[in-house]
Formats: structure tokens, C-alpha cells, sequence
């Protein structure tokens, strides 16, 4: 008897445990629980079993249908996870290989001279240019659709690699796009129906599936929006290119998803691992980014406040989608929204604080009081001021010096504080749990300052002082230009001093002079943009670079 109160006992406990954080997390999504707004569907397992469910807000502002567990929302980023299984799946069913020549499966990729192997792709090593930077540079990213077609359509003028495969990581690129069409070369079906039928159906997650064309009618969807002056609107994803962005599922299914990587009923536990597994070159050099250590699932390892966590975010329209998973700690939170939100993975962490506090080895925030700081000299912090230019993303920093303190400046503003740790190392007070450090060296006769976000890869940043030019000479810049990929032209005229480019139904971009016939853009998709002169000396194109594209050539063809 003594045994059984005891197991009745343990079980009430657990019982009301699981009551009480069901309540604190119902109050914490309280905001969202309204019958006149769109809002959020969350879940959370822990042990192995879903222990909380739930939507809040409406699926539907016309309709009034709230949102559920079944509700379907577009996930976007997170799509990509679901791809890279499928291609895996056909790897380990011994009906494709890593290593294959991708021209093997995909006809509408040209000849370049060096070949790019599935594994390039599933990598984001491959040197193929990111293509919906290229739709935003051509002025479709906000006007209209990229489709499957037009993403293959792209893909077949290119005429060049950014880089060779294998030698560099490019988190934006066409891989997954590519991938969905060799899932389906390889099965001979249609990803949407591989997908479904050897992943969704055999799952049972009846409401998740591949949406491969614009305006396909989903049933249980949850409508996307956009506050504009307090109404809302209805919000369009632009994008259905499919392997990428365009999965279709619920916070349901996705419990049930995240249950199979625990216990894998399809695919195998080898499977998930190489899933969780960084990505590397041939020299084992790992890809991490400041957000994180990519996977071969697209998913980024992070640790926060100490611990491990897995994690990966999706934004389009007016959907937001975030995966918190802590395997130690045998923890998933999973938050799907429709209201427009840019990001809802702050409310995934919030639902992890109240179940994982105990476990978090760190604090939320850095004690800035408790580092060993060092005292400098003012002409020892003199020396660090100044621009500093990152040519292959194609932005811009500044060091300035305010109160005898360095100051870290990105945009406008006087930017965060930075303490020094030795002559030449600083740590950046900013919020959060990650150390943001910054280190100036010399390269030569080139001072550079390199800067890294708790584990990530080193960034380089090249000091340089910003020309300046009169009316006059900006003027030698101005003339239309023309790219025969995209089919695309961009005016560029001066105007009050400033170099600007117009293009119709892309807002203007202005320039600000980085050095001799090289500007940086006021928008990210024009970050480094380096004018070419022909034998006269006179201005007869120019060269566009950021993160995901690099060397996208204009020529001028009107003054």
C-alpha cells in the first residue's frame, strides 16, 4: 500500500507541476489571446511527450476562426530543415550520394568550370549567388513572386561562381531550391509527394505539406498579417519556390516531427545525427556565423547562458516561425505566428525560462562591473578611432571616441561602449548573454579591427578614411546601367550632394563614398558597389557585392 500512495502521490505532483506551468504560460501568451486579433500557436515537449498545445488570437480576421493546434502557417527558413531529411532519406536509402555532380539530376544549371556536388549544396558551400537578394535587387522582392520557375529561369543565366565550391560558406544561396529538384529526380515524383509520402503521411502530420505553386488553397491556414497604423492588413509571402520557404505545417505536426527526431520512426537515429552535425569544408573548417553554428539540418547550435540549445527562426509575409530545442535538458518550445511579428523566437526563450531556470549555468546579462578592465592611455584609444569597411558584406563601422570611452557605432547614434581588456582587446556592452569582442591589429600597414558574437566566426573589418567629393565629381557617376542577368537597370543621378539610384518600384538607394569610385548603399542588398573605368578613365560600369551575391556587373549604357 505504502508503495502505491506513494506512486499516487508522485503523480499528483507531477500533475499539478505541469498545472501550475500550463497556467504561467497561458499568462505569458495572454496578449495574443483575443477574438478580434491574429495571434500564435505554441508547443512545448519535455521528456519525450507534448506537454503543452495551444493557439491564441484568430486564424482568420474575416471568418473569426481561431487559431489551433491544426492551424497551418508558413514557416519559411525552417522549411529548409525538412529538405535537407528528404535529401538525407534518398542518401540513406542508397539511391543517391553526397559526392554526385548535381548536372547529374538538374539540366538547367550551365557550365561553369568547377562542379558543385549535392554535398556543396546541403553545405552552402557551392559559390552559387543568393537568389532572392538578386529578386530584391531587381525590385520583385516587395512587388511580387519569385517563383519555382523564375528561381530556375535565374539560376540557368548565371554565368559565374562567387567562389569555388568547397573553399568558402555562403549561408545565402539557391541550395535548397536546387535539392527539392533532386529529391525529385531521384524518386521520380514531385517533392510535394515525396515529402508527403515519405515523411508527412507515415507520421501522420496531416496538416503539413509543400505548397509548390502561389494561391493553392489550404484549408486550415492561418491568414497572414500586417499592422499598418493600428489595422491590420493582409500580408502576401511573395515566395513559393519551393525546398526554401514554402512549407505549409502546424504546431501539432511539428510536436509530432520533433518526436520522431527523439524516436525516429522514419529515417534512422544515424540520420538525425547527421541532421545535428555541423557542416565543414574539406579543411574542417566549421561555418558560425554570430547566430550560430550551422548544421547539415539548417539549424544553428548556440549556446545560451551556457548551455546547448538548437535553434532555427523563419520570417516571410506576415508569418514567424522559431525551434528552441535543448537536448540536454530534453526541452523543445515551438512558437507559430500570423500578426506580422518580425521575429517571435524572444517568446520560445521566455517559455524555455520558465521550465529551465534552474539549469542555465549563466546568467540573462553580463556583469559588465565584474571584468577585469584595463586603464589606457587617451592617445592609445585615439588610435582605434576611425571608419572601418567589411568589402565582402559591404558594410560600414565606426570607433569613436566619447568620455574617454571607445564606442562601437553601427548606422548613426553613439553606438555601445566598449571596455578594454588588454592594449588591444575590448568587450561591447550590449544586452544578452553573449561576449561581443573586438581586437585591432595591423596587417601590414592596413589596420584592421576583427570582432567576433560569443563563438562565432571572426569578422574583418580594413580601416579606411571616407573620400569626399564635390557636386561636380559625383556627377561623373551618374548615367543608367544596366544588368543582362536580371534584365534590370538602375539610374543614377546626383542629388543634394548625394550619389542616388532609381528604379522603379525600389525605393531610392543613397551612396556614401568609401574610397576611390567605391560607395556603400543605404540599403544591404547595394552594400559595396565599385565603379569600373574604361582606357579614357571615364566611368563605364560598376561591380555590386554583399552577403549572398559578389560581383554582379552593370554596365553603363546611357550617360
Amino acid at each position: 500500500m505504502n508503495i502505491y500512495r506513494t506512486i499516487i502521490i508522485l503523480l499528483l505532483s507531477i500533475t499539478n507541476a505541469l498545472g501550475q506551468a500550463t497556467a504561467e504560460i497561458d499568462k505569458l501568451f495572454e496578449n495574443w489571446d483575443s477574438k478580434d486579433k491574429p495571434g500564435i500557436a505554441v508547443g512545448i515537449i519535455h521528456q519525450d511527450k507534448v506537454i503543452y498545445s495551444k493557439g491564441f488570437g484568430l486564424a482568420n480576421l474575416e471568418t473569426h476562426i481561431p487559431i489551433t493546434p491544426s492551424t497551418e502557417f508558413m514557416v519559411a527558413e525552417m522549411s529548409k530543415h525538412f529538405t535537407a531529411f528528404a535529401v538525407l532519406l534518398l542518401e540513406e536509402q542508397g539511391k543517391l550520394s553526397l559526392n554526385e555532380d548535381i548536372r547529374k539530376y538538374v539540366n538547367y544549371l550551365p557550365e561553369f568550370n568547377e562542379t558543385i556536388t549535392i554535398g556543396n549544396l546541403l553545405n552552402l558551400s557551392n559559390g552559387l549567388p543568393d537568389l532572392e537578394s538578386l529578386a530584391l535587387i531587381a525590385g520583385w522582392g516587395n512587388h511580387g513572386m519569385l517563383t519555382h520557375r523564375e528561381a530556375q529561369e535565374i539560376i540557368s543565366k548565371l554565368n559565374q561562381l562567387d567562389f569555388i565550391p568547397g573553399e568558402a560558406f555562403s549561408y545565402y544561396s539557391p541550395s535548397f531550391t536546387i535539392l527539392s529538384d533532386i529529391v525529385a529526380a531521384v524518386s521520380g515524383k514531385s517533392f510535394e509527394d515525396f515529402t508527403k509520402n515519405n515523411i508527412f503521411v507515415p507520421l501522420e502530420m496531416r496538416n503539413t505539406s509543400f505548397s509548390d505553386y502561389h494561391g493553392r488553397i489550404i484549408a486550415k491556414r492561418a491568414i497572414p498579417y500586417r499592422s499598418v497604423d493600428g489595422e491590420f492588413m493582409v500580408s502576401d509571402p511573395h515566395v513559393t519556390s519551393q525546398g526554401a520557404m514554402n512549407l505549409y505545417t502546424s504546431i501539432g505536426d511539428l510536436c509530432k516531427w520533433e518526436l520522431n527526431l527523439i524516436t525516429p520512426k522514419i529515417g534512422s537515429v544515424a540520420l538525425v545525427q547527421k541532421l545535428n552535425t555541423p557542416i565543414s569544408l574539406k579543411s574542417g573548417k566549421l561555418f558560425s556565423p554570430t547566430f550560430g553554428t550551422v548544421t547539415q539540418g539548417h539549424q544553428l547550435i548556440h549556446k545560451e547562458r551556457g548551455i546547448s540549445k538548437i535553434y532555427q527562426t523563419g520570417v516571410i509575409g506576415g508569418y514567424a516561425s522559431s525551434v528552441f530545442k535543448f537536448p540536454a535538458q530534453d526541452f523543445t518550445v515551438i512558437v507559430l505566428s500570423n500578426d506580422g511579428m518580425p521575429y517571435n523566437g524572444y517568446l520560445g526563450m521566455q517559455a524555455s525560462y520558465l521550465f529551465l531556470e534552474d539549469k542555465f549555468l549563466e546568467p540573462a546579462t553580463i556583469d559588465f562591473s565584474k571584468l577585469d578592465s584595463k586603464k589606457l592611455k587617451k592617445e592609445t584609444l585615439e588610435g582605434y578611432c576611425g571608419n572601418y569597411w567589411n568589402e565582402f558584406s559591404g558594410n560600414s563601422r565606426s570607433i569613436k571616441l566619447l568620455n574617454d570611452t571607445l564606442r562601437y557605432v553601427n548606422g548613426s547614434g553613439n553606438g555601445m561602449a566598449m571596455i578594454p581588456l588588454s592594449n588591444s582587446k575590448f568587450q561591447v556592452m550590449r544586452d544578452g548573454d553573449d561576449r561581443f569582442i573586438i581586437e585591432f591589429k595591423n596587417n601590414g600597414q592596413k589596420k584592421i579591427m576583427e570582432y567576433s558574437i560569443g563563438d562565432s566566426d571572426k569578422s574583418v573589418l580594413k580601416a579606411y578614411k571616407p573620400v569626399t567629393y564635390t557636386t561636380r565629381e559625383l556627377k561623373a557617376y551618374e548615367g543608367t546601367f544596366h544588368n543582362s542577368l536580371l534584365n534590370i537597370s538602375y539610374h543614377f543621378v546626383v542629388e543634394d550632394n548625394k550619389l542616388v539610384a532609381k528604379k522603379i518600384k525600389t525605393k531610392d538607394i543613397q551612396f556614401t563614398p568609401v574610397s576611390v569610385d567605391q560607395f556603400e548603399g543605404s540599403e544591404w542588398f547595394f552594400g559595396n558597389v565599385n565603379f569600373e573605368r574604361d582606357c579614357e578613365n571615364q566611368i563605364a560600369g560598376f561591380n555590386l557585392s554583399f552577403d549572398g551575391v559578389k560581383n554582379l556587373g552593370f554596365v553603363k549604357i546611357y550617360e
